[in-house]
């Protein structure tokens, strides 16, 4: 009888996980109500309550038991019998791939653009966490925890475009296109030349709007820092940067416009920092990355802002989208020699985006403990890391 009783709860549990993700596929989790809940999982809300106190309840059950099903499945192929011979061990990403293919709904939904807030950093937590028992050395002079940084913000990289491209492709190819950007040795973006397009951040307004703005800039940024973005007001704003309201609006229609002016300014001065032009003859890899830590340490303040809870919301999909097209073009560059090879553009790009991205954000996030100096010889040695020593993607 007991085991009949457990069965019937874990069903209806099961409904009740089943009818709040279909929900979140068309509804803000904030807007979601138990009575919509009940109703789709076709149960009443007296039975609901005997499952869960709320529906926040219910969200932690649904991301905790898919999670831990996901770094278990992930683990245990890992480290299974076969995981001795590598010559029958399939690679953890695809092990990854196959399982996320086989809870599609649960994580289509969660990295959507309705995705529940919050989720991405308990996903980015789960791959570290598989990672820390896969990976336990690498070169020499590699820090193993930038190693596995490293790893985890592309592995994300990969399965963000994989949900995103629809999954069309199989597992086992997402996979093998992963050893092949890792072939074609990616840190050639960075030490190609210009991609030939002038990137201008000159401003042709009089210097007094000028410094206006940037006082605008400064205090918005304070302002998030100190009570987050939604909270902000445009008096606000003009209090701290000691302006009027007329001053505010005779160069920005709202807050948001503010924000996408100073967002779109740094992003773009970012960019411009990987241009730099570095004569290669004689120089290392790490000559060409080191100017993109320098400009993220020179603003540190504002990164410390946008990589932290209380950012502008879009941020970090607006510098992934610039970032992607940049290195669309700087694999233009490369388009004769990708003639003869079988690696997916898309996939290249991805893979370079989020690597950069996630070497930038733990950086930052971390308190900035290393100097620049110290994050560009990290990431040199780290993307020159033999694609053998990475067997396990």
């Amino acid at each position: 009888m007991v085991t009949k009783m457990d069965q019937r709860k874990v069903k209806t549990r099961a409904r009740f996980r089943k009818a709040l993700l279909y929900l979140l596929r068309d509804y803000r989790f904030e807007d979601i109500t138990l009575t919509e809940i009940s109703k789709y999982a076709e149960v009443n809300r007296v039975t609901f309550y005997g499952h869960y106190h709320d529906k926040y309840e219910l969200l932690d059950d649904v991301i905790n038991d898919t999670l831990e099903g996901f770094r278990e499945s992930v683990l245990k192929r890992a480290f299974s019998d076969s995981a001795k011979d590598h010559s029958e061990q399939p690679p953890v990403m695809m092990v990854m791939l196959t399982y996320i293919q086989e809870h599609s709904l649960f994580f289509e939904t969660m990295l959507s653009e309705r995705r529940v807030p919050g989720f991405i950093p308990l996903f980015i937590n789960t791959i570290e966490e598989i990672y820390q028992h896969i990976i336990l050395s690498c070169g020499a002079d590699v820090d193993l925890t930038l190693y596995r940084k490293y790893i985890t913000s592309a592995t994300l990289g990969m399965i963000s475009y994989w949900i995103k491209s629809g999954m069309i492709d199989s597992p086992d190819y997402i996979a093998n296109q992963v050893k092949i950007v890792l072939n074609e040795n990616p840190q050639r973006l960075f030490t190609l030349k210009g991609t030939e397009e002038k990137l201008s951040v000159c401003s042709k307004e009089d210097r007094r709007v000028q410094r206006t703005k940037q006082n605008l800039k400064d205090a918005l940024l304070s302002l998030i820092q100190q009570k987050g973005f939604e909270s902000i007001t445009i008096t606000d704003i003009c209090r701290t940067g000691n302006y009027n309201r007329a001053t505010f609006y005779a160069h920005y229609k709202s807050k948001q416009d503010l924000a996408a002016e100073m967002i779109d300014e740094k992003i773009l001065h970012l960019i411009q920092s990987m241009e730099m032009k570095i004569p290669l003859e004689g120089k290392k890899i790490q000559d060409s990355i080191q100017p993109i830590f320098n400009y993220v340490e020179d603003q540190a303040f504002f990164f410390k802002v946008m990589f932290s809870g209380r950012t502008v919301p879009g941020f970090l999909a607006q510098l992934r989208g610039q970032l992607r097209v940049y290195f669309y073009k700087k694999v233009e560059l490369l388009v004769p020699e990708f003639e003869s090879y079988t690696v997916n553009r898309d996939v290249y790009v991805e893979y370079i985006t989020f690597e950069m991205i996630g070497m930038i954000s733990y950086w930052v996030r971390s308190g900035m403990v290393h100097n620049s100096e110290y994050m560009a010889k990290q990431m040199a040695l780290i993307l020159s890391e033999r694609s053998g020593d990475r067997g396990f993607l």
